[in-house]
């Protein structure tokens, strides 16, 4: 697994940290750096930084419930990019390059 999957996992976690205790995204950046994880592109984390990268991973979590809403509640997504996007994340999970 990669480490970008892990930090998706973990951001709403650290999202939490920062907005329920009193702990500032920089000090929670300065941890990840100490304990060697880095952000995706290898630079060591900023608060600055950190805090953007739990919003996107908000929103993507956000907008990922949305969908399924309505995927259970029936109505369909099936837009050209939502068909070729599953069609990518089968290759992807079977293996198929």
């Amino acid at each position: 697994q990669s480490i970008e999957s892990w930090q998706r996992r973990q951001l709403p976690r650290i999202y939490r940290l920062v907005q329920e205790d009193d702990f500032e995204w920089a000090d929670v950046a300065a941890a990840l750096n100490m304990a060697s994880i880095m952000h995706e592109t290898g630079r060591p984390w900023t608060g600055g930084m950190l805090a953007v990268k739990a919003t996107q991973v908000k929103m993507q979590l956000r907008a990922r419930r949305c969908r399924q809403r309505q995927l259970w509640a029936g109505k369909q997504s099936s837009t050209r990019a939502t068909r070729q996007g599953i069609f990518a994340w089968f290759r992807v999970q079977l293996g198929l390059g």
